[in-house]
C-alpha cells in the first residue's frame, strides 16, 4: 500500500484513530503560525500514544537547526518535515546532527520542477540528500494545508526517477486520492483538510473514507 502520512494532529485520541485505520504516519506542525500547531509536550504525548503504530513526523517551517534539534529531542517525532525555505546547507547540518532522523523536503510547486532540480543539485555538491521530498501546491502567502491541488502533470512530466522518494502532497481527499496515486504513482501521500470537518479539526470518518480509497489500489 502506499504510505500514507495525516498530516497536523493536535489531540492523541485523532492520532491514534487514523494509526488504526492503517495510516503509515501521523504528522505534528510545529509551526507556530499554523492552526495546527502544537508545541511540544502536546506532540510527545502523541507520540507516545501511537508507539509503534504509526510513524510520528515534524514539520518545521523555517526553523533554526538548533530548534529543530531541540524539538526533536523534547517530542520524540522521528522524522523531520522540512516546508520552508530552507536551504540545502540546512539540510547537510540537519543530517549531520540528526544522522539517523530521515528527512522530508517539501516544495511548493507552480508551473516547474526546477527548484527541486537546483535543491538537489546543491545538495549533492554537500554529499547530503532528503531522504524524501515532497511536492505541494504552491499558494501565496501559505506554507501548506491549504486544499489546493498539486500540479500533477508538472509532476508526472518532470519529476526523475533518480530522485528521491515522492511524496504527493495538495488537495488531496477522499474524491481524488486514487486518480492522484494512479496517475502520478507517488512512494506515498500526505494529507491535512482533505480529512478535516474544519481548519484544524480531524474526523476520523473522513480518515477513515481517506483511507479506504488509498487501501483499495
Amino acid at each position: 500500500m502506499t504510505w500514507t502520512k495525516i498530516c497536523g494532529f493536535r489531540t492523541a485520541d485523532t492520532a491514534c484513530r487514523a494509526a488504526e485505520l492503517g495510516a503509515s504516519a501521523v504528522g505534528l506542525n510545529f509551526f507556530p503560525k499554523s492552526v495546527r500547531f502544537v508545541e511540544p509536550g502536546q506532540a510527545r504525548a502523541i507520540v507516545e500514544a501511537v508507539a509503534g503504530a504509526a510513524q510520528c513526523v515534524g514539520l518545521f517551517v523555517n526553523e533554526p537547526v538548533d530548534v529543530i534539534c531541540e524539538t526533536v529531542a523534547a517530542s520524540g517525532v522521528g522524522m523531520v518535515q522540512l516546508h520552508g525555505d530552507e536551504t540545502p546547507g540546512d539540510l547537510a547540518e540537519l543530517k549531520q546532527r540528526l544522522p539517523a532522523v530521515p528527512v522530508i523536503k517539501a516544495f511548493a510547486i507552480g508551473e516547474s520542477l526546477v527548484p527541486v532540480a537546483d535543491f538537489l543539485i546543491d545538495c549533492g555538491s554537500l554529499g547530503c540528500s532528503p531522504d524524501y521530498v515532497l511536492l505541494d501546491a504552491q499558494v501565496d502567502g501559505e506554507w501548506g494545508g491549504t486544499g489546493q491541488t498539486a500540479p500533477w502533470d508538472v509532476i508526472v512530466g518532470g519529476y526523475l526517477p533518480s530522485w528521491p522518494p515522492l511524496i504527493l502532497a495538495g488537495g488531496l481527499s477522499s474524491a481524488n486520492v486514487r486518480e492522484a496515486i494512479e496517475r502520478v504513482q507517488p512512494w506515498g501521500v500526505d494529507v491535512a483538510s482533505g480529512v478535516e470537518i474544519e481548519r484544524g479539526t480531524k474526523d476520523a470518518g473522513l480518515i477513515a473514507e481517506f483511507m479506504n480509497q488509498v487501501e483499495g489500489l
